[in-house]
């Protein structure tokens, strides 16, 4: 907190202008690129008689995902 501070004193003293970003929000909330295509089985518990036949094809990344980064 103290060096959060100090930053934002910084920037005032210099009339910087200080702009936020969320990372743990790009994680969770990223878009897969066109080139990138991924599947996946149904999750456990999913009630659907025949979900065993179908796989599930991914247009954002799941929090986790190597993938997550590249995006």
């Amino acid at each position: 907190m103290a060096s959060s501070q100090a930053i934002i004193t910084m920037a005032n003293k210099l009339e910087l202008v200080l702009h936020q970003i969320d990372i743990k929000g790009a994680y969770l909330n990223g878009v897969l690129n066109n080139n990138q295509i991924l599947y996946m089985m149904h999750p456990p518990g999913y009630k659907l008689s025949d979900a065993a036949k179908y796989v599930l094809c991914l247009l954002k990344a799941l929090y986790g995902l190597k993938q997550a980064t590249c995006c």
